[in-house]
């Protein structure tokens, strides 16, 4: 029994929307309520008429489609809640990361409400579609439904949560203050690759745990000892397959299953559920092992494995590229999405369930393996009686289900005809031979890229990963200093307390940021030049405003300006970081005015320019950027304001007769100077007016 499609797809969503913050949070609260509650009433009525349709003895292919409805209504919903009113955003911003798994929990909390509504809604459907097929016991409904469906799809989500759980367990401890462990969370974090890196040896570490949580979670307990038990034991001993137990699921009689879980010798389990073991007979129920048996011996879970962490890799790898080439990453992510759905759930796991079919068909008859060839009815010749076992068990429990999903495995009548036709047709087998020899090669293949790939990138990532922990430090070091300089026991002080730490302080935040800089100075993609970018600026920064070095902040924001020209001019975030070396540069230039001659007249020059580019940039860049929230607007304009009235001040100060221009400038000083609005960015501001002023 496996889970749902759309709850695998809704997990990796959810998890990949969990970055970055809402431009308004109360309407993210509002606007997901209303995707849940859309959703759930679109799903409502499509299963009430499901439900009109079985009532009034309709064909079964309508409520069957309102079945996949009502799933689809659940994705739709979700889709909404993420894309639409960015639900992983507001989880990100407003769930503090130190709760563990309840940030997990808060970000899937309307993806549990939509699937329980739906295996609600699905439940009434399910068991009128049974009780036509003439089920003894048909499935449950109401809340039983909903543990029904938490137990199914908890195959999916138990595993990720113990792989969350250890990942995010690292993080916590490290911000409790352990050491070593936040040195590795500060790593992880910083680098998406090392990320990748660490999920893969969890997901390693904990797969041996898998099929004893799964045993526990379905409540499964050892087959009982009898002839049957006995015969699975001499079928798996003349494989050499081991395993740990022999297990019976206990079902109601509602699902017709078996599996074979786990990858080593020790922790393998082979289930079957009560359902299974009395619809079929002896001979039968050995064929459907030996098809289990198949999954365990050709490795074909390893290989599921090995190709999703291959494609993650490889993707992982192409998106800078891609990036490059103007592709979003909602549409990288979408590749990704569909490589897993058409490819490794598609056509692999459809060629993986045919090789299971063969290797149950060649060692069904293990009991008598020198059997002849038997009659299977409508077909004109005789089958090998391994063969016959296994179609004849597909076919009875085709019969017993109905028309079955087929898009991890196949249609029963293909994988039929299929074995019917490799057992008496010397063609198909040897297409068959080269088809699994061609999957085996492109599965080798594709790791070999993925490999290739990552020993490329690698290299620059792990210079990125420098640049960012570096940064991290450099704002660390900052922040502190600037509470330092600003406590709260002189909010009002006209001037930043002088303290030795804070000097201390801004010189490491400096010396950090030029790090950071270092590091990704040979970096082409996109995001790493725009990483640079903010790191050049915040550098520059802190010369001028934390060390109050006039000529190294001149020197480098001239550099970020130079840099900037390189990028993309239409970029919120080129054009910001542009805005405020044009301000900055226009300030210095001004501060140079009372030099006279030759100075005075250049620096007169560039001030009134670097004024007249950031009014610009300003007006016809960015006052119409959705990006940039109202308050950011206003501050920008009021540092143009501040350019303004520092160049006026100036240049009345060196004209005797120009004494009103002066008060008018000194005024609007005085103005920016008491600023009332809260924040850093406004602090700073109002520090710079005073220093104006003082100056």
């Amino acid at each position: 029994m496996l889970p749902d499609l759309t709850v695998l797809l809704a997990l990796l969503l959810g998890l990949s929307s969990l970055f970055g913050a809402p431009a308004d949070p109360w309407l993210t609260v509002l606007g997901t309520v209303g995707s849940v509650a859309l959703a759930l009433l679109m799903a409502r009525a499509t299963s009430v008429r499901g439900q009109l349709a079985l009532a009034e003895g309709g064909e079964a292919a309508l409520a069957e489609a309102a079945l996949r409805w009502i799933s689809t209504w659940a994705l739709l919903g979700w889709f909404g809640c993420l894309f639409t009113f960015d639900w992983g955003a507001w989880v990100n911003a407003f769930v503090p990361r130190t709760l563990w798994l309840g940030r997990v929990a808060v970000l899937l909390l309307p993806a549990f409400v939509l699937w329980g509504g739906a295996w609600w809604l699905r439940a009434p459907l399910e068991a009128g579609l049974a009780r036509r097929r003439g089920a003894l016991t048909p499935p449950p409904v109401g809340w039983p439904a909903v543990v029904r469906g938490l137990r199914r799809n908890a195959v999916a989500f138990l595993p990720l949560f113990v792989i969350l759980g250890a990942i995010e367990g690292v993080w916590v401890l490290g911000a409790l203050g352990v050491a070593p462990l936040a040195v590795a969370a500060r790593w992880i974090e910083a680098m998406e690759l090392l990320n990748l890196g660490a999920v893969i040896a969890v997901v390693l570490l904990t797969l041996p745990l898998v099929p004893w949580l799964m045993a526990r979670m379905l409540r499964a307990r050892p087959l009982p000892p009898g002839r049957l038990r006995a015969l699975l034991e001499r079928g798996a001993a003349s494989l050499g397959l081991r395993y740990r137990e022999i297990l019976l699921w206990p079902t109601g009689g509602r699902v017709y299953n078996a599996m074979v879980v786990g990858v080593t010798n020790r922790s393998r389990r082979i289930f079957f559920t009560d359902a299974l073991l009395g619809a079929l007979s002896e001979d039968e129920i050995l064929a459907v092992f030996f098809h289990e048996a198949g999954h365990a011996r050709r490795r074909h879970l390893e290989l599921y494995l090995l190709l999703f962490f291959a494609l993650a890799l490889l993707l992982h790898a192409a998106s800078g590229p891609l990036a490059a080439l103007g592709i979003p990453p909602f549409l990288v992510l979408a590749a990704h999405l569909a490589l897993i759905w058409f490819v490794l759930l598609g056509s692999v796991s459809r060629r993986f369930e045919r090789e299971a079919d063969v290797f149950g068909a060649r060692h069904a008859s293990f009991l008598d393996p020198e059997a002849p060839p038997v009659p299977y009815p409508g077909l004109p010749v005789l089958l090998p009686r391994g063969t016959a076992l296994m179609m004849s068990a597909l076919d009875r429990l085709r019969h017993i289900l109905g028309p079955m999903p087929s898009h991890r495995h196949g249609t029963p009548e293909s994988r039929i005809g299929f074995l019917a036709s490799l057992a008496t047709n010397p063609e198909t087998r040897w297409r068959w031979r080269r088809e699994l020899r061609r999957l085996r090669g492109a599965i080798v293949a594709t790791v070999a890229a993925a490999l290739v790939a990552t020993a490329l990138v690698l290299p620059g990532e792990a210079a990125v990963a420098r640049a960012q922990i570096a940064l991290d430090d450099g704002h660390a070091a900052y922040d502190r200093a600037f509470d330092l300089e600003h406590p709260r026991t002189h909010p009002e002080a006209d001037h930043p307390v002088e303290n030795p730490e804070a000097r201390r302080l801004w010189e490491t935040a400096h010396a950090a940021f030029s790090r950071a800089a270092a590091e990704l100075a040979g970096q082409r993609g996109e995001r790493e030049r725009l990483l640079r970018l903010v790191t050049l600026a915040d550098r520059a920064d802190t010369a001028l405003h934390g060390l109050r070095d006039e000529e190294r902040a001149r020197a480098e924001f001239t550099e970020v300006l130079a840099f900037a020209e390189g990028l993309d001019a239409g970029h919120s975030l080129v054009a910001q970081v542009r805005f405020q070396a044009l301000i900055e540069l226009g300030r210095l230039a001004a501060w140079r005015l009372g030099h006279g001659g030759a100075e005075a007249a250049a620096a007169l020059a560039e001030a009134e320019r670097r004024l007249a580019e950031a009014q610009d940039l300003r007006i016809v860049r960015l006052a119409d950027d959705p990006g940039i929230p109202p308050g950011r607007r206003s501050w920008m304009q009021e540092r143009v304001n501040l350019l303004r009235a520092t160049l006026r001040y100036r240049l009345a100060a060196q004209d005797p007769e120009a004494a009103s221009e002066r008060r008018v400038a000194r005024t609007l000083l005085e103005e920016l100077a008491r600023g009332p609005q809260p924040g850093p960015e406004w602090v700073e501001l109002r520090d710079d007016a005073r220093r104006e002023l003082r100056r």
